[in-house]
């Protein structure tokens, strides 16, 4: 019962955050700005890669800002029931270098998981080819290639968000000491809510977004107008399910943060 009083809170704190709904979709769209206009910077002379650089780097630090803002954020609201908006940007602001460690960490470990797309069909393939003669008859390649396909999504989109949200909001809202706050984290990963709502965020903010953003009325009857309509509608909800997506996965963080702390205090120190 408490699992299901967990989800249903943090839903409806998540749709309280007005103010938090308004930052993130302001701030985003500035961002996309942003990459729109490093994506069209000249590479021509020396100081123009310089500026694209450093407009990549900076980039990085406003959305670690905006995104360790936003956890601090839920948090200090679920501790305090209410909480100032520009405390916790600042906190993730002094804080901004351990989360850029993790994004930067995250990179590459999505860099190396995405090398393992190398291998779609020849380990299936493999794999199939070791199997009895009775099982290679009803399991087919194609099928073995698309549990091969859905291990690597939960690895990127289930996985590594669920092992590494966690230590996200630990260092910033309490910088590299986040790193060494272990049982802490170890206690969040142990909350059923937090991977349930992993799960859910992954269908309503990456499956579904990408199903609405190509899904596309049919051209032989469609006029221009009407696909211009459709696509800012498409753009809208998709906008919305991926905020609302995130921010309640930092809701419910930041719930599983301040059990864990309170079953911290309650258990014997090792």
């Amino acid at each position: 019962m408490s699992l299901w009083n967990s989800l249903r809170e943090t839903l409806i704190a998540t749709l309280r955050h007005r103010r938090l709904w308004l930052i993130q979709f302001f701030a985003n769209l500035l961002l996309m700005l942003w990459v729109v206009g490093i994506v069209h910077m000249p590479d021509s002379y020396a100081w123009q890669v310089i500026a694209s650089i450093l407009m990549i780097a900076l980039l990085v630090v406003m959305v670690a800002i905006l995104q360790g803002g936003t956890l601090n954020y839920c948090l200090e609201t679920d501790r305090n029931k209410a909480s100032a908006l520009q405390p916790p940007f600042w906190n993730a602001l002094k804080h901004v270098v351990p989360v850029i460690l993790l994004m930067v960490i995250l990179y590459f470990l999505y860099d190396l998981i995405g090398r393992l797309d190398n291998y779609q069909y020849s380990f299936p393939r493999y794999l199939r080819s070791e199997f009895p003669a009775w099982l290679r008859r009803i399991v087919s390649e194609p099928a073995v290639r698309g549990l091969y396909s859905a291990f690597l999504t939960f690895l990127r989109c289930i996985l590594l968000p669920g092992l590494f949200l966690p230590l996200a909001l630990l260092c910033a809202d309490r910088n590299f000491r986040g790193f060494f706050q272990l049982r802490i984290w170890l206690r969040m990963l142990l909350n059923l809510a937090w991977w349930i709502v992993v799960i859910v965020a992954w269908f309503l903010g990456i499956w579904c977004v990408a199903k609405l953003l190509h899904w596309t009325l049919d051209p032989k009857t469609a006029s221009l107008h009407g696909e211009q309509i459709w696509l800012a509608f498409r753009l809208i909800v998709s906008c919305l399910l991926a905020i609302f997506s995130w921010l309640w996965v930092c809701t419910l963080l930041a719930r599983a943060r301040i059990k864990a702390e309170a079953a911290m205090e309650k258990s014997p120190a090792v």
